[in-house]
């Protein structure tokens, strides 16, 4: 690559700014994720039950695709 090219500085910010959105998009994810945990961990301490997802309906053997 040419560095000393007249388009060089917004390719290198370009690339800087997509780095830092990356890097403050991952911080972003940790964050919210511990947070959750936190609060998952908070309700069940205090006796709070989980919901159970339904389960799927099963499959009739006239719904099965012949081989």
């Amino acid at each position: 690559m040419d560095v000393h090219a007249k388009h060089v500085e917004f390719v290198f910010t370009a690339y800087g700014v997509a780095a830092l959105l990356l890097v403050v998009l991952l911080v972003y994810v940790l964050v919210r994720a511990r947070l959750i945990r936190n609060r998952l961990r908070m309700l069940e301490r205090e006796g709070a039950p989980r919901r159970r997802r339904p389960s799927a309906a099963p499959v009739k053997a006239e719904d099965e695709l012949p081989a």
